[in-house]
């Protein structure tokens, strides 16, 4: 068993380390430009909303894992912090706020937006339940800002060369606003067409001006939001999925999507000098789904929100998150789900490295800064210095084989890969993941005993499922009954 398991180990090594290890596209990202919704809304709203109005998100819990209310719609941060933590730039400043840096980009997002203007859905026969903010005001906005804060439209091509854009997450209230205006699914799908032209004319203004690299994420399965599965709840058990999501929903935003992705893909062939990428947001957020307990959420509260008032799905319209009657759970990076239609910190981080991290981003043209070292590097640590121990299951070495380890774990950035906060699943196909998991598996193998490698090991394992069952056998005293029952056996042989 050891010689198999050692071979795997370095069989994996050695292929991983074969492989090129370049992550995307071009250079580092000096600044990021936004434009979208509630997803990436960073403060806007409750700039633009008057006194009185919007007052939820204003106040606590929202905020609450950040330690205070920011504008977001969210216990904390987003994808789009996130993404800028990973490319070494401060959070995003709202575009309305005053006094504040725009050196390193702008969010011109706004919780709520539409891509289309009202006027252009349904001939206006519906209200805006939030905001009359929608994307061709958004792009106003973005352009007045770069004309204000360049001198010349080559400065402003110069720095947009060296710049990240989003043009959403935007689109989904276009079909929520319809939803809300009692129209049938079969009435809201004919807003796809224009929907998706609206984000691809967009995007064809923020390439002319100069933008190299351009993100266009894609929707959400709504049907697996705690806000529509309360909705539109249904008696039949053929309108929901294996994932308990609703499939009619979900369709809708798949059809989305596939246009969507036609656009994107025509879009490229316009612009060739352009590196034009799609988010995965329907397909990284089944992937969280599916993986959950892996991620460390609840697996029996995936539908539900962490902020409601009680119900199936622990959401009320009425007595939505903020309102008097909703209460918090006691740990909201336990659920994905925040408030019913938005996610939580916990869920927006898993989200931000699945799609920006992992195969999610179609294709890869981020380069982000190399905070785990080059994998070369970290496979040349010599682990026995640094952890100067040997595990084993006869002595008391435990406490300082875990210290030295977490230490050096957090020393290089390599915590994402012994605690389950990043779906491994969703890395198989990004090589620097594969090969420094591989070197982590190495120095496991390299100290602890003999005894225990047989106890524990199995060729199948990545670092976290060895670093959990390591830790396991000693916090929950598994060990000491393996042991007897392995010295049993070898007594009896």
């Amino acid at each position: 068993m050891a010689s198999s398991a050692a071979s795997f180990a370095l069989s994996l090594l050695l292929v991983a380390a074969a492989l090129q290890c370049c992550h995307g596209q071009g250079g580092a990202v000096a600044a990021i430009y936004s434009l979208g919704d509630s997803i990436t809304d960073t403060g806007n709203l409750v700039k633009e909303a008057p006194p009185g109005v919007f007052e939820t998100i204003k106040h606590l819990p929202y905020g609450l894992t950040f330690g205070r209310p920011t504008g977001r719609c969210s216990d904390g941060l987003l994808m789009i912090d996130f993404l800028a933590q990973d490319t070494g730039l401060p959070l995003l400043n709202p575009y309305l706020a005053k006094n504040r840096s725009f050196d390193h980009g702008a969010n011109f997002a706004v919780a709520g937006a539409t891509a289309m203007d009202l006027a252009d859905q349904f001939n206006g026969s519906f209200s805006m339940p939030f905001t009359s903010n929608s994307l061709k005001l958004q792009l106003r906005w973005f352009k007045d800002f770069m004309k204000s804060t360049f001198n010349t439209d080559e400065e402003i091509r110069k720095r947009l060369q060296s710049s990240l854009v989003l043009v959403g997450e935007i689109g989904g209230n276009d079909y929520n606003f319809a939803f809300f205006g009692n129209k049938p699914v079969s009435e809201v799908e004919k807003l796809i067409p224009a929907v998706v032209q609206t984000i691809i004319n967009a995007t064809k203004q923020v390439l002319d001006m100069g933008a190299s690299r351009v993100i266009i994420p894609g929707n959400f399965p709504i049907g697996c939001l705690p806000s529509y599965l309360t909705a539109m709840e249904s008696p039949e058990p053929s309108a929901y999925d294996s994932m308990g999501c609703l499939n009619d929903l979900n369709l809708l935003a798949a059809k989305h999507n596939a246009q969507l992705q036609r656009a994107v893909a025509d879009l490229r062939a316009s612009y060739p000098d352009a590196a034009i990428a799609y988010a995965d947001y329907f397909n990284s957020f089944l992937s969280l789904l599916k993986g959950a307990p892996a991620l460390g959420f609840d697996e029996d509260s995936t539908h539900k929100a962490c902020c409601g008032a009680g119900g199936k799905y622990n959401y009320e319209e009425r007595r939505a998150c903020g309102v008097e009657g909703a209460t918090v759970c006691a740990d909201p990076s336990a659920y994905v789900s925040w408030d019913g239609i938005h996610m939580t910190q916990a869920a927006y981080k898993a989200m931000s490295r699945l799609i920006y991290h992992g195969r999610y981003l179609r294709p890869q043209i981020l380069s982000f800064p190399e905070k785990n070292g080059d994998p070369a590097e970290i496979r040349d640590i010599n682990v026995h210095a640094r952890v100067p121990v040997v595990l084993d299951a006869f002595n008391s070495t435990y406490f300082a084989w875990k210290t030295y380890f977490s230490l050096l774990f957090r020393e290089n950035n390599l915590v994402d890969q012994v605690e389950g906060t990043v779906d491994s699943r969703a890395m198989v196909d990004d090589p620097e993941w594969t090969t420094i998991g591989a070197t982590i598996i190495w120095w496991f193998f390299t100290t602890i005993s003999k005894d225990l490698f047989h106890t524990v090991v199995s060729a199948s394992d990545d670092a976290r499922a060895m670093w959990v069952k390591l830790n396991d056998l000693f916090t929950e005293n598994k060990l000491q009954r393996r042991v007897f029952l392995q010295q049993e056996f070898f007594d009896c042989h």
